[in-house]
């Protein structure tokens, strides 16, 4: 009967600085081509693909449709929460701007939500056909990849917090059209206590990244619709 591998991995320093040096390469590649991807590799300092990846959308959507049945705040909403309060003290000098934006974000948010609740109620429809088509053929390798794609969602082998949020910035901006100054961008990083060397350093990696920093001196706030 197969088993779900368990090993300890030793620690080799050099070995760490080499794979976050080639990582650090590959989420640059994947920032623009697929940034979930980009994202991943930076979370985990792995690539995640196959059934991993199908499990791990999954429970992203999951943990989003959670939130929203609790009453708090996704990620989403507070992307565009936050471009409301950019806008602001910008161009919403009127209280019917402002009372026409918030109006906007509660009828995008709730277009979202219900988008989420789709995304989480369609991939349990494909995760139950898989488990009942290796269940018809007597598939047991497939409980076993399962099995053994979920403990490895638990570990992190070198992971990229720095390029990990900005790429979070970056999908919250392809999203709701919300840019925030390098100032805003180095605050956001702060409050996720990830290490930071400096302004030289964040805007090289925005730039990097293709994350494009709003200006202070009055960038409009860009807005898309999903």
């Amino acid at each position: 009967m197969p088993t779900i591998p368990k090993t300890k991995k030793k620690l080799d320093p050099n070995r760490d600085r080499k794979s976050r040096q080639t990582n650090a390469k590959e989420i640059k590649e994947l920032a623009t081509a697929d940034i979930h991807a980009a994202m991943l590799l930076a979370e985990k300092g792995r690539k995640v693909a196959g059934i991993e990846r199908q499990i791990n959308l999954y429970l992203d959507s999951l943990k989003e449709l959670r939130l929203i049945a609790s009453g708090k705040k996704t990620p989403y909403q507070m992307g565009l929460e936050l471009a409301s309060i950019l806008a602001q003290g910008q161009n919403l000098d009127t209280d019917g701007k402002f009372k026409s934006v918030v109006s906007t974000i509660l009828t995008k948010v709730a277009k979202n939500n219900a988008w989420v609740h789709r995304l989480v109620e369609r991939d349990r429809t494909r995760f139950c056909k898989m488990f009942i088509d290796a269940l018809d053929t007597g598939d047991s390798q497939k409980f076993f990849e399962v099995g053994a794609a979920l403990e490895r969602l638990k570990t992190v082998d070198s992971g990229d917090p720095l390029r990990c949020a900005i790429l979070e910035l970056k999908r919250i901006a392809e999203l709701t059209g919300t840019r925030l100054t390098l100032a805003e961008v180095a605050e956001y990083v702060n409050s996720r206590q990830t290490k930071l060397d400096g302004f030289s350093q964040l805007r090289d990696l925005c730039k990097e990244l293709n994350y494009p920093c709003r200006s202070k001196r009055g960038d409009s706030v860009r807005r898309q619709d999903k």
